[in-house]
């Protein structure tokens, strides 16, 4: 499964965030930093849902955007 992450970068941290995923997003001092984190981030919450025996969210588009400010997009 693939999902949308969004990065920002305020001050001297950057942001990354799983719109799909509600809750999951994490810091990091870099982008490589943001995205290894926002990678474990994500496996966690699949495997909380997968012991729960939750089904997975669904999504079509995979792109990661880098933006001075939030990205909103409609569905």
């Amino acid at each position: 499964m693939r999902y949308d992450v969004y990065i920002t970068k305020r001050d001297q941290v950057y942001i990354a965030a799983v719109p799909a995923l509600p809750g999951c997003a994490t810091l990091g001092r870099s982008e490589a930093e943001v995205l290894s984190n926002i990678r474990d981030v994500i496996e966690g919450y699949l495997l909380l849902l997968q012991k729960r025996r939750q089904p997975f969210p669904r999504t079509k588009v995979v792109k990661v955007h880098h933006a001075r400010y939030p990205v909103v997009r409609s569905a």
